[in-house]
């Protein structure tokens, strides 16, 4: 099943994340963690979900995209968004951010 969304990119995250209502809406298979992750926010309190216990194999087209990008992502309340691209995104695409036009190249 696919749903179009929305990505944050934040390179303040160290991991990306996706929402549970994402997950289930989409029919995504969770697959358990060995051990929880602590989740923090970005003031460095613990979020009050708790902790990370399931991650997906999050598969996505860019709009206007032919190939199809896998990416590891870890499940968890992320408040207004359902994708927060981290930097393990970040650093595996390696995109280009045009600042003065808002456009992101990824190659």
């Amino acid at each position: 099943k696919a749903a179009e969304t929305e990505a944050l990119i934040d390179s303040g995250s160290m991991e990306c994340l996706v929402s549970p209502g994402l997950v289930k809406r989409v029919g995504m298979t969770l697959i358990p963690l060995e051990r929880p992750i602590i989740l923090r926010n970005a003031d460095e309190s613990e979020n009050s979900q708790g902790r990370i216990t399931h991650y997906v194999t999050l598969k996505y087209l860019w709009k206007g995209a032919t190939r199809m990008r896998v990416q590891k992502a870890y499940v968890a309340s992320i408040g207004q968004h359902e994708v927060i691209l981290g930097m393990t995104w970040l650093q595996k695409e390696n995109p280009a951010v045009y600042w003065t036009t808002g456009n992101l190249i990824v190659r």
